[in-house]
């Protein structure tokens, strides 16, 4: 039974040391008077329908009204007791997966994290039920690590759910919400989905600008990653101005060795590479490298990402003993922390691969894009522009050695990709279609090469 003295006034003044409306209080009250009364099946559905109020306050109510019992002699005191010492141990256990899971994914260890994830996630569902916004945090969390390991798919699922549930629990102008959403347009662009990524990026950008002040870190992140999406359909100047925006941002209210601070110099280093501009390029990703230096471990994905950014712009410049030399490090580090079929992996071998073709050497570029490929096919859609690319290096090798039959599906391929997943201005398309005219006129097939050359020439213009 229930305590004789209902009133919830010495729950009040009992269960908190901060003032809480009365309201809650009394529905703190009125939950642990179902539970005791409810039959034994019914206690989780109804934890699970006010879910809202399961928190630690609640917890140290129903340890309040079991000492009450207790002291009345009142039977279910003891059950009541140990209730409450169960929830609070269970939700003890998934404030610490979740901090391990943080620290995990801060140091770049996803599939060490990704376990974690998935135990956070169904302690969540036990302790508040499917639709409560801390099973939406475990969705984007687990989403999150997928995302980074490649699983694309897998991630896709996670983030619309966690999305679901807190539509139906805050405000579609939340900092949360737009978080997700965030997430879930990074996840579209790694994936070539461009247009929906887009939509997505302007609707946080929306938000962001209603809710947070101009300078806040999160704004900088949103305008990053949309810079990034422009900057990789050839928007330069508006990519250019996001990166800007967001450094500003970052040295205003970041520690000068903060990994968003890097994360965004990287960035407008990559613009800057892709327009020639190598003096400013490099500035930029030296500093970028001091940063991952003091931020991250020796052993971080990132790290092996800007590694691979600066080689790429040191083979631009053909100074390719100090390219190899950044490359390799970085392909140490991602074979022994990614998994083996890793898209970022496969960028490590591709670039790798470039470098060797660029020095004639032949056989051994050979066997890092065919492994690059064979990464793509396996972790990445069927129409994603990273496939498109490495496809169209692989066929341009066979090509310098005139093994035209081997080279031409793989250009087929990479336009069909090409024209199906990027703007039809787009340079990867340019290029794909020159690098199949190449290949055409060496195999004695003008007419044929004339055309595409053409088309390409289109598109460059319009760049």
């Amino acid at each position: 039974s229930f305590p004789t003295r209902r009133s919830s006034d010495l729950l009040i003044a009992n269960i908190g040391e901060n003032k809480m409306e009365e309201q809650r209080i009394q529905d703190y009250w009125n939950l642990i008077e179902q539970l005791l009364t409810c039959p034994e099946r019914e206690q989780t559905a109804i934890l699970h329908a006010n879910s809202s109020l399961i928190d630690e306050t609640f917890v140290k109510g129903m340890k309040w009204v079991a000492n009450e019992m207790a002291e009345a002699g009142e039977t279910n005191a003891k059950w009541l007791q140990g209730f409450a010492v169960r929830l609070a141990e269970m939700m003890e256990t998934w404030e610490q997966l979740y901090n391990r899971l943080v620290h995990l994914y801060n140091i770049g260890q996803y599939g060490e994290a990704i376990p974690i994830g998935k135990q956070a996630r169904q302690l969540a569902v036990e302790i508040w039920g499917p639709t409560h916004p801390k099973v939406a945090t475990s969705c984007n969390n687990l989403a999150e690590l997928y995302r980074s390991q490649g699983c694309y798919a897998e991630a896709e699922i996670l983030y619309l759910k966690s999305l679901a549930i807190l539509q139906e629990d805050i405000p579609t102008n939340h900092s949360s919400f737009a978080a997700n959403l965030n997430n879930l347009a990074l996840l579209y662009f790694f994936e070539g989905r461009y247009v929906e990524a887009e939509a997505l990026y302007l609707k946080v950008v929306a938000i962001q600008k209603e809710i947070l002040p101009a300078n806040h870190p999160a704004r900088a992140t949103n305008l990053s990653n949309l810079g990034l999406l422009y900057s990789s359909q050839n928007r330069y100047t508006e990519a250019e101005a996001l990166y800007l925006e967001a450094i500003a941002i970052d040295r205003k209210v970041l520690s000068t060795k903060h990994p968003d601070l890097a994360r965004d110099i990287n960035n407008l280093a990559l613009l800057y590479k892709s327009q020639q501009r190598y003096i400013e390029a490099e500035i930029l990703y030296l500093e970028v490298l001091t940063i991952a230096d003091k931020a991250l471990p020796t052993k971080h994905p990132n790290r092996a990402t800007y590694l691979n950014n600066l080689a790429e712009l040191y083979k631009s410049q053909k100074c390719y003993a100090e390219a190899e030399a950044l490359y390799l490090k970085a392909l140490v580090i991602d074979r022994e922390v990614l998994p083996t079929n890793h898209p970022c992996l496969a960028r490590d071998l591709n670039n790798l691969a470039d470098l060797y073709a660029f020095q004639c050497h032949y056989e051994e570029a050979e066997a890092l894009y065919l492994e690059a490929v064979a990464i793509d096919r396996e972790a990445l859609p069927a129409n994603h522009p990273s496939l498109a690319t490495d496809l169209n290096n692989l066929a341009l090798l066979y090509t310098f050695q005139d093994r035209y039959t081997d080279a031409e599906p793989l250009c087929q391929e990479a336009i069909a990709i090409s024209r199906e997943a990027l703007p039809a201005n787009h340079p990867s398309l340019a290029s794909g279609l020159n690098n199949l005219a190449g290949m055409l006129a060496a195999s004695d097939r003008p007419q044929e090469a004339l055309e595409l050359m053409q088309e390409a020439s289109e598109i460059d213009n319009t760049n």
